[in-house]
């Protein structure tokens, strides 16, 4: 029991290590190895000492060369043969540096599980509690990926309690997001070469598309769409396409399959089965069979989005492989395989351990990633036959399926994309984790309810009225995880209770209450719905109408500015030609004024005989004016654009008081030049 709560410390603090920018994996185990040194004052050890202590003192099963490579990071070690002693000049009389880590982490981990003690004692279930047990499996459900346990319910409705309570929250992910980092850790035979280099085909199962399409609700459309999402970016990582995701042809028959039972339940020919989340999505809004076809062919479309085909024929059974083959009459009656059509998820990890040993897999190569053909599948049967081929037999070392968590977190691990970000696969949430565990439990519940009510009619025990009405209030409790919150525990553990089934005929009355209530509520939310729908659209079509009109009102008004500023720029073009016209009359005249005020000088001074110094004092100052008119030296301004300020104050020394001339001329020039450049910022706002 202390070692798994050391565990849960251990994987927190190798997460915040991590998280706090120390992401070179040797340095981290490093300073493990070096608390342990310091703690237990260790002069002299060996490799295989070391890691036997790291799986004692913190639960880490390390490989030796990650040990080895560990070891050489710490300055104060030297090696000796095969074995290490400590430098004499080192102090050993100090703590390490992640005590004070360690010894946070180790005390949150009590919390957690005196909180979930105390959590079992406030429930009162009416069963018999191993506490060791319990704690170890609370342990498992945060550290590895499994789904299943006696106590996963438990443990489940715990987290799920707790949902509100950041700090707990933060705490089980810490340990969480530590286990995902140990793990690529313990997978990865060269930390150094995280990007894949070998090519590798995903063979994925029928609900993993259902998944990515959102048949199966928000939770797991956001699972599926996290993982093809980083499949992508190894290819780009890659810089080609080491990932090539794929179906087998079983595969290919079920969706066929479906969406076939999908037309038929919309002809009114079938019924929906209980449970089958994925076909209530399919025809919720199908009225005909050309609306499951146009659903077939979208689903088609994502498919070819996202790279995903079928693989091609293989004659697996061929003599050359018999030696490849697993299957056997002893493993469909061990995992009863041989009714429902369950034989394919034998057929599936065969084809794929068929497909290794072809392409000759080394199968002492415990690298997944070098796998080259591996199954990706939700399905719980798959994951326990491939779990027992990778026990027992020694040609399959890497597991012939994994599901969707470990494929995400391997393929964030490789991609060194990092931890504490708000933005982590829904795979490293425990939360998330919980309502995915308590929906598949709720659903088995519920097919188990529907087995007995069906064996009740089978021996006339119930009417085919009483089946249905059976049926309608068992597809009341299934829940996807995406519905699954605090408020709902209380009905979820009512069910999850282990009892008898509660419906019989002689609760007919109560049933038929109970049937009416639930038509009625479903009635009402299907009216809410349609009120909702009816005013969206209204509100829809209001605000397209909305925008014509303003659209149509910003025109006019527009056109309207834009009459205007032609308007006034046109009246003052006319204003600037016959301004500038005036100027040059005005300069002409006077220049022919002093012109003849020069020759008047001279005709005078002949007459009166005037000496050479008044001519110049006289004649040269006109002479210099009338060269500078027109050099520009003086009045070179009016060779420039004449200013709007220029024309108003020539306009305004118009007399005014007159009736405009012949051209005009008053009336046209009255122009506000505030006004034009109101309008011009009027209309880049209007635009």
């Amino acid at each position: 029991m202390i070692q798994k709560v050391n565990k849960l410390a251990s994987y927190a603090t190798y997460r915040q290590l991590y998280n706090d920018g120390k992401k070179d994996t040797y340095f981290i185990i490093s300073k493990f190895i070096e608390h342990i040194i310091l703690d237990q004052n260790l002069n002299k050890f060996d490799l295989k000492m070391i890691s036997s202590k790291l799986n004692e003192n913190f639960g880490f099963l390390i490989p030796s060369y990650v040990v080895q490579s560990a070891l050489n990071r710490i300055d104060y070690i030297e090696k000796k043969d095969n074995s290490y002693r400590i430098n004499s000049n080192k102090d050993m009389n100090r703590k390490s540096e992640i005590t004070s880590e360690l010894e946070v982490s180790s005390q949150n981990s009590e919390i957690l599980t005196k909180k979930l003690m105390k959590y079992i004692q406030q429930i009162n279930r009416d069963i018999q509690i191993d506490k060791d047990k319990l704690i170890r499996e609370f342990s498992s459900f945060l550290l590895d990926d499994s789904l299943s346990g006696e106590y996963s319910s438990i443990i489940s409705s715990f987290i799920i309690d707790n949902e509100t309570d950041k700090d707990f929250v933060n705490i089980i992910n810490q340990i969480k997001e530590g286990a995902v980092l140990f793990s690529g850790l313990n997978y990865t035979s060269d930390i150094s070469k995280l990007a894949w280099q070998n090519d590798i085909i995903l063979y994925v199962e029928t609900e993993i598309l259902f998944h990515l399409a959102g048949y199966n609700g928000t939770f797991f459309k956001t699972l599926a769409s996290d993982m093809f999402q980083l499949i992508n970016e190894m290819n780009q990582k890659s810089k080609r396409r080491v990932v090539t995701v794929k179906y087998f042809e079983e595969v290919h028959d079920d969706i066929e399959k479906f969406f076939g039972t999908a037309e038929e339940i919309v002809k009114g020919h079938k019924h929906v089965d209980i449970g089958n989340v994925a076909m209530e999505d399919i025809i919720e809004d199908c009225k005909t069979t050309s609306d499951v076809i146009m659903k077939r062919a979208k689903f088609n479309k994502l498919l070819k989005d996202y790279s995903i085909s079928q693989a091609s024929s293989e004659n697996y059974y061929s003599k050359e492989f018999h030696e490849f083959n697993i299957e056997s009459k002893d493993i469909i009656e061990k995992y009863d395989l041989s009714t429902d059509n369950k034989e394919k998820y034998l057929k599936h990890l065969n084809y794929t351990s068929i497909l290794r040993g072809r392409d000759r897999v080394d199968p002492n190569n415990l690298n997944m990633k070098d796998s080259k053909h591996i199954v990706v599948t939700e399905v719980g049967k798959i994951l326990q036959m491939s779990k027992y081929f990778n026990e027992k037999s020694d040609s399959i070392s890497i597991p012939l399926a994994i599901n969707m968590y470990i494929l995400t977190n391997r393929l964030w691990f490789d991609l060194n994309k990092g931890f504490g970000s708000e933005q982590l696969p829904s795979t490293f949430n425990a939360l998330e984790k919980s309502r995915l565990v308590l929906s598949n439990i709720l659903t088995q519940r519920v097919s188990e309810d529907f087995d007995k009510v069906k064996e009740s009619f089978d021996n006339g025990e119930l009417s085919e009225d009483d089946l249905n009405e059976n049926i309608i209030l068992l597809r009341q409790k299934i829940k996807r995880p995406e519905e699954i919150h605090k408020e709902l525990l209380d009905d979820i553990d009512k069910i999850l209770t282990p009892d008898k089934l509660v419906i019989y005929k002689s609760d007919k009355e109560e049933l038929k209450k109970k049937v009416k209530e639930l038509e009625q509520d479903k009635h009402s939310r299907e009216q809410d719905k349609r009120k909702e729908m009816e005013a969206r659209k209204y509100a829809e079509k209001e605000v397209e109408n909305s925008k014509k009109e303003i659209t149509r009102i910003s025109n006019e008004r527009i056109e309207q500015i834009q009459r205007s500023i032609n308007d006034i720029e046109t009246r003052k073009d006319n204003a600037d030609k016959k301004v500038k016209g005036r100027i040059k009359f005005i300069r002409g005249l006077t220049t022919i004024v002093l012109i003849l005020i020069v020759l008047l000088f001279i005709y005078l001074g002949n007459k009166w005989n005037f000496d050479i110094l008044t001519y110049i004092i006289t004649i040269f100052p006109l002479i210099g004016i009338i060269i500078t008119i027109y050099t520009g030296q003086k009045f070179e301004s009016l060779n420039r654009p004449i200013t709007g300020s220029e024309i108003v104050a020539i306009i305004n020394s118009l007399p005014t008081k007159k009736s405009p001339g012949p051209d005009g001329f008053t009336a046209e020039y009255n122009i506000n030049l505030e006004e034009l450049e109101e309008l011009k910022k009027d209309l880049i706002d209007t635009n």
